[in-house]
């Protein structure tokens, strides 16, 4: 698991040297995949062997839960075969890749509407090539590998496979299940005291989200519990930093702040609870909840705690210190902010309830509800696209699509009032840039704009398409 997740780095690493030497093109970038694919390839292949003798050898009740947890990822790969409509998806994620695509170079985009253009970015690296929603549905998957490889337990991968907001961003090409699995990956190299190597897993999922960063201060107490040397602490410091260090310093150039936009007038983002009812309302009020068997988990643990064996403590810590963390951290992400921590949840969980028949079937029982739930709400993907986007894009808060196929891709287009722009089909210009056509959508034109003649408006999407008067008119195809 160490060597994909160093290939996983090095080839994020040189699509980003691709892009700030603007060299971002198709063809550099399938050079680049090939070995990638490769490794990749013999890696599945290597594993798909031994996927029948692991399944032979399970008791028939771990079978059993292993059906359960491959029923739960057919479900999840219904979602993530459909078209991406998460809000900060299409603004970002997938948004800005495609901007840097279209631009041959990867370059920080001044202002509001794409201020995360200088914030790490690892996992963004594979949409150039790869489907994103795909790309993390996989990350969920290899989440679930390591969760097994740490507890040896099903029951533990079952219950995070249940979680309602892990089905949702197995789905989604939010960047959150990717830092789920280097996180759990930390975790479990650090178990087996190859404290070097988490560190630098560790600074990889600190490069796909900053957030990472608060994880460090969780695994400077493990180590001095595990070896009271100082020494370590500042290695791994080092070792991390050092691994997410290419993108601070692409930030700092940019912008004199390494971790813009935090720290900065447009990151407003900051609401911090310290109320710990907080977890409760993950399980109540949350659109897409955690699993309600941890909560039942940290009532118990402090009478189970003393008689589990020092792994499972060492996860204990780790478990508690991170929902410290969590409760510090804003509050703008929700579950998704605690799913990395997830992973060590469940195999304190399995090791808390695993005598309780009770809290077992508790477990089971939930797992139906999530893949029935799941189900019912994946079943929108099966819709045409379009359709699928008509009904659920945000065309209220600058979500859109080109319903009418007036753009075509050597359209040069600059956009006004609209934020979504992933599922536009043409090549988006900076106010800079010379452009033909300004789609538009509230605010009135700028004034310099006024003669620009309007030849389109949608009032589903509520935008209008304003022509350079310059430029002979265009006929526009029938719906």
């Amino acid at each position: 698991m160490f060597s994909l997740a160093i290939t996983l780095g090095l080839y994020s690493y040189a699509i980003l040297l691709l892009g700030i030497l603007h060299l971002l093109t198709k063809q550099n970038i399938i050079l680049v995949t090939i070995p990638f694919v490769i490794f990749v390839i013999l890696s599945v292949r290597e594993g798909s062997r031994n996927i029948y003798r692991f399944f032979v050898s399970l008791r028939m009740t771990e079978k059993l839960l292993f059906l359960l947890i491959v029923i739960q990822c057919l479900v999840n790969l219904i979602g993530a075969l459909g078209a991406e409509i998460g809000f900060d998806a299409l603004w970002y994620h997938l948004m800005i890749p495609k901007i840097w695509l279209q631009n041959h170079s990867i370059f920080f985009i001044p202002g509001a509407q794409f201020k995360y253009s200088v914030m790490p970015m690892l996992t963004e690296m594979f949409y150039f090539i790869f489907p994103g929603k795909l790309i993390h549905f996989s990350f969920g998957i290899l989440s679930l590998i390591v969760t097994y490889k740490i507890s040896r337990s099903m029951l533990a991968v079952l219950i995070l496979s249940s979680n309602l907001v892990f089905g949702w961003l197995s789905t989604s090409a939010y960047i959150d299940l990717a830092r789920t699995f280097f996180e759990i990956l930390a975790l479990y190299l650090f178990l087996d005291n190859k404290i070097y190597k988490s560190a630098i897993v560790l600074g990889l999922a600190a490069s796909t989200k900053l957030l990472a960063f608060g994880s460090l201060p969780i695994f400077w107490i493990l180590i001095w519990l595990k070896t009271k040397s100082l020494k370590y602490i500042i290695h791994y410091s080092v070792f991390m930093i050092l691994v997410v260090s290419p993108w601070l310093l692409r930030a700092y150039l940019s912008t004199g702040n390494p971790v813009y936009p935090f720290f900065s007038p447009l990151y407003t983002d900051t609401r911090i609870s310290l109320d710990p009812r907080n977890l409760l309302k993950l399980l109540t009020h949350s659109s897409d909840p955690i699993n309600p068997i941890y909560l039942i988990i940290l009532l118990l643990l402090p009478f189970t705690v003393t008689t589990l064996p020092k792994k499972i403590k060492l996860i204990c810590i780790y478990s508690i210190l991170a929902i410290m963390i969590w409760v510090i951290t804003p509050n703008t992400g929700g579950g998704r902010f605690i799913l990395p921590y997830l992973p060590a949840l469940s195999i304190v969980a399995v090791a808390t309830i695993k005598n309780h028949k009770f809290l077992v079937l508790l477990v089971i029982l939930y797992s139906l509800f999530s893949i029935s739930y799941r189900f019912a709400a994946n079943l929108k993907f099966l819709q045409p696209k379009e359709t699928l986007l008509a009904q659920k894009l945000n065309f209220n808060f600058g979500d859109y699509y080109d319903f009418d196929h007036f753009f075509k891709p050597s359209d040069r287009v600059l956009p006004i009032g609209i934020n979504n722009l992933y599922y536009l089909n043409a090549h988006i210009a900076m106010p800079n840039e010379n452009f033909d056509y300004i789609l538009h959508r509230d605010n009135p034109l700028p004034p310099n704009y006024q003669n620009w003649k309007q030849v389109l408006q949608n009032q589903l999407t509520k935008t209008s398409i304003y022509q350079n008067p310059i430029m002979p008119p265009k006929e526009v195809a029938a719906p």
